[in-house]
């Protein structure tokens, strides 16, 4: 008597589509998106260069002296120095340096290496003043108004003109600060 071999079980391919289907779409909802770190790792280095601004303008006030925040988008760097008002042009003053209120060390941020921010860019950093001229840095002066006081002709300080503006990335996501140029009131949008 010939025996037969037991039945084989096993899926059809319509059956091992339908289950790789479910577990695609079961995994998409289950891993975390990328998205909300980009934007909260952005809305950090938009806050530290916001603060900065503030810092300097604040700073002058309280000392009675100019301050200046440079943003520099080639080494993504932000800085608050003091002046030295008397070469002309005005120089940092290196003697009085600006120190950052929480590290105590010299007010330098850099989106390269800071913990928080590290990977987002300044992308731009524009401030247009009267007479023509524009920079990539704002002082303010002892009554806290915006001004450019590194022009080519100090102490003839140019005020700043409509708004300043950086512009910062991170991946894909981009934020404007602005510059309010009769306050210095410092402003984010997305």
């Amino acid at each position: 008597m010939a025996t037969r071999p037991p039945p084989q079980h096993g899926h059809t391919l319509a059956e091992l589509l339908a289950v790789l289907a479910i577990v695609g779409i079961a995994s998409a909802f289950a891993l975390p998106s990328a998205e909300p770190l980009k934007q909260s790792i952005l809305d950090a280095a938009v806050k530290e260069v916001a603060q900065a601004v503030r810092f300097a303008q604040a700073e002058a006030i309280r000392t009675g002296d100019y301050r200046v925040v440079r943003i520099d988008p080639a080494t993504e760097t932000v800085r608050v120095f003091a002046l030295d008002m008397g070469p002309k042009p005005p120089v940092e003053d290196v003697g009085n340096p600006v120190s950052n209120p929480v590290d105590k060390k010299n007010y330098s941020v850099s989106l390269t290496t800071t913990t928080g921010i590290k990977g987002s860019q300044i992308i731009t950093s524009v401030f247009n003043f009267s007479g023509g001229s524009s920079a990539s840095q704002l002082g303010f002066g002892p009554d806290g108004a915006p001004v450019n006081v590194l022009g080519p002709n100090p102490p003839d300080l140019k005020a700043l003109l409509g708004v300043g503006q950086v512009v910062l990335a991170y991946g894909n996501l981009q934020r404007t600060l602005s510059v309010d140029a009769s306050t210095g009131r410092v402003t984010a949008s997305p």
